[in-house]
């Protein structure tokens, strides 16, 4: 576990409008061991649909969800799938970049 991670728990908020609006708040830093599993391009009506996905690694922690972000090196993270290891001993979270342009 050699990368740094951090996880963004998402936020009702009110614009300045007053319309609900979400935001994320930094819910933790942690360290993780990152495994990339698979990525995709494919070309549709002159634009570039990239897919990547990665597993991260971390020891377990309360009050994360598949609504949490990962940010890893600046890049922001969809849960795809959580999967507890042991008995809550670690996360081994896939999680994918949709939009890698």
């Amino acid at each position: 576990m050699d990368r740094r991670i951090q996880l963004w728990n998402p936020t009702a908020t009110q614009s300045e409008t007053g319309e609900a609006a979400l935001t994320f708040t930094k819910f933790a830093d942690k360290w993780a061991a990152i495994s990339y599993k698979a990525g995709t391009e494919k070309i549709t009506e002159d634009n570039l649909e990239v897919y990547a996905s990665i597993v991260f690694t971390f020891r377990y922690i309360t009050g994360i969800d598949e609504k949490t972000r990962i940010v890893f090196e600046g890049a922001n993270y969809n849960i795809e799938h959580m999967a507890q290891l042991g008995r809550r001993y670690y996360w081994e979270i896939e999680a994918s970049k949709p939009d890698l342009q």
